[in-house]
């Protein structure tokens, strides 16, 4: 089993304790996305979600604590950046793959003639 792979079923079963699609289940679903082809990051979740006080939980609350001191509101830039301070991962986001060479060809419009 990759990180990965641990990183969301440990996220997915904090899930399952908390109502869906609610501000911590949402913490889950973002986290989850940061950690898609990032095996670095995701073993450093694994090991502070395998701990009781690094949970989904507790990291929404300190997006919370963010909201409160900022008028009710956290948008999603802020709330990643939340998370990724909250696990240690600021600094293990691996850039987004390369697009091959074949889907940056130029279309013309004699192309479609």
């Amino acid at each position: 089993m990759t990180s990965v792979e641990k990183a969301v079923e440990l996220i997915t079963a904090q899930q399952t304790e908390q109502y869906a699609l609610g501000p911590v289940w949402c913490v889950g679903e973002q986290l989850k996305d940061m950690l898609q082809n990032d095996e670095d990051a995701a073993a450093l979740v694994v090991k502070d979600l395998e701990q009781d006080s690094m949970g989904i939980a507790e990291c929404e609350k300190k997006i919370h604590d963010f909201a409160r001191d900022n008028g009710g509101f956290c948008g999603p830039k802020d709330a990643g950046r939340i998370i990724r301070k909250f696990y240690g991962i600021e600094n293990t986001h691996s850039p987004a793959p390369a697009e091959s060479a074949a889907r940056r060809k130029k279309i013309s419009v004699t192309d479609f003639l």
